[in-house]
């Protein structure tokens, strides 16, 4: 019985935890900064935090975005610090200028960087067909249901249809 209790106490506190924490596409322009080989290097640990970034905080769910000819989903995170300035040397994985001192701390917790889910594929699909990617900006508010779609769409080996080639190829 206590093992059940434990169980119990245990499941309702995860679950609050997940209910608790917010959802956010951070958005980048591979011609700006250089996502897959920053992550094909374990590079990735930070994000700019511009918009919403009073809101941000650990344990939130993070879906990675980049813009351009090859849209789409490339990972999926979570936010592992506040919000902070740094004034720290921008690091290899930058083409332009990093212009924003304000960063957040990140984690990849799904790479999908070899089989990116791709904007002409989840546009078609019910619950993604809101999703805030392509505009102007980097931090912009995501839902759960969105998120778990990608989650699914990751972890289902059915998903594979999504997981075409690259547009163009």
């Amino acid at each position: 019985n206590h093992l059940l209790l434990a169980q119990d106490i245990l499941y309702c506190m995860l679950n609050k935890a997940d209910e608790d924490s917010n959802y956010w596409i951070f958005q980048g322009n591979p011609k700006i900064y250089d996502f897959v080989e920053a992550k094909n290097k374990g590079a990735i640990d930070q994000w700019t935090a511009t918009t919403h970034r009073d809101k941000m905080k650990i344990g939130d769910k993070v879906i990675f975005w980049l813009t351009g000819a090859e849209a789409g989903c490339y990972a999926l995170g979570e936010i592992t610090s506040e919000p902070f300035e740094n004034k720290e040397e921008q690091d290899e994985f930058w083409k332009q200028e990093d212009k924003t001192d304000w960063k957040v701390g990140v984690k990849v917790t799904h790479d999908l960087i070899d089989k990116p889910l791709f904007k002409e594929q989840l546009s078609s699909i019910k619950e993604l067909s809101e999703l805030k990617v392509g505009n102007q900006g980097t931090n912009f508010v995501a839902t759960k249901k969105e998120y778990e779609k990608i989650v699914e769409l990751f972890q289902n080996k059915t998903a594979m249809k999504y997981w075409l080639y690259a547009p163009g190829e």
